[in-house]
Parts: C-alpha cells; sequence; structure tokens
C-alpha cells in the first residue's frame, strides 16, 4: 500500500511527520480530514491516492501539490531517460 504521509515527507521536505489528523488540514479541507480520522485508526494508514485526492488543488491545476510533485518527477524522469536516448 502506497503511505500518504510517506509521500508529504518526499513532496514536501521539511514539512515534517503528520502525527495526527489536523497535521493535514494545511493541505486537505478540514471537513475532509474528519472523515478520514473516521475511516482510518491512525494518519500513517491514509493510502496515498485517498489522501493525494483530498488534498486542495494547487494553484491553477486540477490536482493537489503531492501529486503535482509525483507527476512532474515523472515527466523530469521520462525528459531525461529520452534525451538520454537521443545522445543529447
Amino acid at each position: 500500500m502506497l503511505i500518504f504521509f510517506y509521500f508529504l515527507q518526499v513532496c514536501h521536505s521539511g514539512s515534517g511527520r503528520a502525527s495526527e489528523f489536523s497535521d493535514f488540514e494545511d493541505l486537505i479541507p478540514p471537513d475532509a480530514v474528519e472523515e478520514l480520522s473516521l475511516v482510518y485508526d491512525h494518519v500513517d494508514d491514509v493510502d496515498l491516492f485517498v489522501g493525494g485526492f483530498l488534498e486542495r488543488a494547487q494553484g491553477d491545476s486540477l490536482i493537489g501539490p503531492t501529486f503535482k510533485c509525483i507527476v512532474g518527477d515523472q515527466v523530469l524522469c521520462g525528459k531525461r531517460n529520452k534525451e538520454g536516448e537521443n545522445g543529447t
């Protein structure tokens, strides 16, 4: 299972580890955080896709900051691989 808090740490360096559900409120609306606390026993249990889809969209994007980080990393990896294939 992909754990949301792990990707929070990777994508938001320096943000610290969430120790309680209210720590998600800077990224996820409080009513959704409340729902997470009813479904999951601990913040460490929140699935990446659930947490990522609940995040507020960032800027003019349709996705929140964690998914934006993951997608951006994949694009950069693909670009580096393609450049390596072309010898550029």
